[in-house]
């Protein structure tokens, strides 16, 4: 089988290119630029014209998050970040220099493995920058949330929430959430983010 397009992405190459793809047993044998002219088409088979169609030979992603990854585009990034007060003091920069145009906050890429104190982050450092308006921010493996005060209040999230399943509400000594969340049937909580 071949498979042509004028719009082919390899990853090898920083652009998409014309050209095609020569399938054999269910192999990419080759990846070709151009035009098929030189090819011997009745040794392949069918040929499939793509047209001005993106073909993306070998990539393979069984799971993604398109949502967040958008989100993550328009919203700051704290993967960089040495500390939980670093990356709450990069957070309020960044809405201060009015690059959030949304009512809660919203950030991404935190992870408390790369910062100096290799400590769960807590919703008092957040509270400091933002106690009026919620905060939400995503951990560097999308399975956390770091969340202020306002935004566990919104959510209703308190004393008396109990944990879903296989999901954890993080709590100080007296019970009350901290503002770390773990697990996709806690972020649930966090899910309408109007």
């Amino acid at each position: 089988m071949i498979i042509k397009s004028d719009c082919i992405f390899d990853s090898v190459q920083d652009k998409p290119f014309k050209g095609y793809l020569i399938i054999e047993k269910n192999k990419i044998i080759k990846i070709g630029k151009g035009d098929l002219e030189h090819e011997n088409l009745s040794n392949y088979g069918r040929l499939i014209d793509c047209g001005n169609k993106t073909v993306m030979p070998g990539f393979c992603d069984n799971h993604v998050h398109v949502f967040f990854g958008a989100l993550d585009m328009d919203t700051c990034n704290l993967d960089n970040t040495k500390s939980e007060e670093e990356a709450a003091e990069k957070l309020f920069n960044f809405v201060q220099e009015g690059k959030m145009n949304y009512e809660w906050v919203i950030a991404f890429g935190w992870s408390h493995y790369n910062w100096d104190r290799k400590e769960l982050p807590n919703k008092k450092t957040l509270d400091k920058f933002f106690p009026d308006r919620p905060v939400i921010a995503v951990n560097d493996e999308l399975h956390a949330l770091w969340v202020n005060s306002k935004a566990l209040e919104i959510s209703g999230v308190d004393k008396n929430t109990k944990d879903p399943k296989y999901s954890t509400i993080k709590r100080d000594d007296e019970g009350n959430p901290t503002g770390y969340i773990l697990e996709q049937d806690a972020m649930r909580f966090f899910s309408d983010l109007s």
